[in-house]
């Protein structure tokens, strides 16, 4: 690298760049952004995906308290593969439609560390009463049939029913978001819990999404703690249509 033997001044002179310490390098060459059609419906898709994963997201997910780290990045993969599985639009054109909406959301687990069938071991149905959890043996579920923790002596189911409106020009949210609770359960309760409502049948353009979530907490003086660890939370996308 070339070094001049003047004063150390630093400074800038046409291409050429002068440092402190008397070594002179070619000025850095700004990399002009590309105008080709190719690149621009690159970034058309990848801004139309974004908008379509923060929607979901501000709207269904982060009201679910169970979530990992990679949630959007697998939710961006989700959306960019069902945009691209738009026959109908060109390149930097891409919408969903309902289809789509369902292809993307059914059976999306919102924490990849644990599954919700991995704790919950059961079924979900719905009915005009609500979210019903069902057993193994299609008994109504207990808290003696969840997969718990040792230390847990109580668990919370917890859902989220929304739908999403996916029309042409940008989506939207048929309804606002409905949000039920279990409450703090009893592992050795008999009682069956009910943690919502259930998603409305499903019309014309809109995406009924029902999640459905599962957390554990342990008693100690009448007060009750989390387990926080990521192993012990699941939520699931457990209707979409």
């Amino acid at each position: 690298m070339a070094r001049y033997g003047g004063d150390p001044k630093s400074g800038r002179v046409g291409n050429l760049v002068y440092r402190a310490d008397g070594v002179v390098q070619s000025a850095p060459v700004a990399r002009r952004r590309s105008n080709s059609p190719r690149v621009k419906e690159n970034n058309n898709d990848f801004a139309t995906t974004s908008r379509y994963v923060e929607f979901f997201r501000n709207n269904a997910f982060v009201r679910m308290p169970i979530r990992d780290s990679r949630q959007r990045s697998r939710l961006f993969r989700s959306v960019r593969l069902a945009l691209n599985s738009d026959g109908a639009n060109p390149k930097g054109s891409k919408r969903l439609d309902r289809s789509l909406g369902i292809f993307i959301f059914q059976d999306f687990q919102l924490n990849a560390n644990a599954t919700f069938e991995s704790l919950f071991g059961g079924s979900v149905s719905f009915s005009g009463y609500g979210v019903e959890l069902k057993n193994a043996l299609g008994n109504p579920y207990t808290g003696l049939d969840a997969r718990a923790p040792s230390e847990a002596t109580h668990l919370e189911f917890t859902s989220v029913v929304v739908g999403f409106d996916l029309k042409p020009d940008e989506p939207m949210v048929s309804a606002i978001a409905q949000q039920g609770s279990t409450g703090k359960v009893p592992l050795d309760s008999t009682a069956s819990p009910n943690p919502g409502l259930g998603p409305s049948d499903p019309a014309g353009t809109v995406v009924h999404v029902a999640i459905v979530g599962l957390q554990f907490f342990q008693e100690d003086a009448s007060r009750y703690y989390l387990l926080n660890n990521v192993k012990y939370k699941g939520a699931k996308v457990v209707f979409a249509g």
